[in-house]
């Protein structure tokens, strides 16, 4: 018989409310750097970003970061940007500043409250006022804002003003003290795309159920929602018998969280880091929503044995206690070592 072994990981990786914004939706040559010691890595859907991470586009490629606020920050081909400032105050305000490299970048701005939302692109700074859609455009001579929906402020070495839906602005970055604003905002092909994604995203079902607001629109097409006596409202996903949750991903280190999970699945970014999973009898697996704010890596209890490791979800309400191990779950998280990265020294 094999001995297992109950994991303990140290708390002080789960302190701090620190925000992770989502890498959503994306198509073609995409990277990411998550700090700036770390080699350029190609993308993948539901990777946590962290603040000062870059992510970079190829010919043909294109990419949606979804905050957790509700903005979207999308890029189109050859376009670079930066997830400068993503931190929160003690106070709760969250304040974002998003920069644009160069290429090109749509920005669909949704503060709530007192969150302070910004854009800075070579030459300029866009402060959101409230919702507002916008396209930056920056080049080796010259950076132009369009104002697509709403309001914002533009601002430059020389100047301050709002600019209301049709308006642009183009600044020189080697000439700071001259600037371009005039109306009518000339189309372009990718704007359809961005339309697109914002009509995807807005105004999700499960908006009523969860405190977060990215990765809504995920939960409606892939699940449904179920009243419970024991959690309120659940969500449970279309999946085929047998499936199992935190099954379909792989666990990746982060120094501020220690192992967290990446979802393979498409909607897998609300479910794994805001709430707990249970398998109820007559219902299956079931996603109960966390009322909580603070980003999770993955509530789960972690098991090892020879040359395996293994892992299950912790349900709502249930504390880890390492002096008890968790049998039920076992099997259906038997998986090898390798799987879990070099950090992880299994017996």
């Amino acid at each position: 018989m094999k001995r297992l072994t109950l994991l303990l990981v140290p708390a002080t990786l789960f302190a701090g409310q620190v925000r992770y914004a989502r890498l959503g939706d994306f198509d073609g040559p995409v990277e990411v750097q998550l700090h700036a010691a770390d080699a350029w890595m190609p993308a993948e859907r539901n990777l946590p970003l962290p603040e000062s991470a870059w992510v970079r586009t190829g010919a043909g490629g294109r990419v949606e970061i979804e905050l957790d606020d509700g903005s979207v920050f999308r890029l189109g081909a050859e376009s670079q940007g930066e997830l400068s400032d993503y931190s929160q105050l003690s106070t709760g305000q969250r304040v974002t500043l998003v920069s644009l490299d160069h290429g090109v970048a749509y920005f669909t701005g949704r503060p709530q409250g007192k969150d302070a939302v910004t854009l800075a692109a070579p030459g300029m700074q866009v402060i959101f006022l409230r919702g507002a859609r916008i396209r930056l455009e920056a080049e080796a001579s010259s950076t132009r804002l369009s104002v697509l929906e709403g309001t914002v402020r533009f601002s430059s070495p020389t100047a301050e003003i709002d600019l209301i839906q049709g308006q642009y602005t183009r600044v020189e970055p080697d000439n700071p003290t001259r600037f371009v604003l005039d109306r009518g905002i000339t189309p372009m092909e990718l704007d359809r795309w961005s339309t697109d994604r914002d009509k995807a995203l807005a105004v999700p079902v499960s908006a009523a159920h969860v405190v977060e607001h990215y990765g809504l629109a995920d939960l409606d097409a892939a699940g449904q929602w179920i009243d419970t006596d024991l959690y309120g409202p659940v969500w449970q996903p279309k999946a085929a018998p047998g499936w199992v949750p935190f099954q379909n991903g792989h666990w990746r280190w982060y120094d501020a969280l220690g192992y967290t999970w990446v979802s393979s699945d498409a909607w897998g970014w609300l479910p794994y880091h805001y709430g707990r999973w249970t398998r109820a009898s007559e219902l299956g697996w079931i996603w109960a929503p966390s009322v909580s704010q603070i980003f999770k890596p993955g509530e789960v209890y972690w098991m090892r044995g020879a040359r395996i490791a293994g892992w299950g979800p912790l349900a709502p309400g249930e504390k880890w206690d390492p002096a008890t191990q968790p049998q039920e779950f076992l099997n259906d998280y038997r998986l090898k070592a390798g799987r879990l990265g070099l950090r992880l020294k299994v017996a």
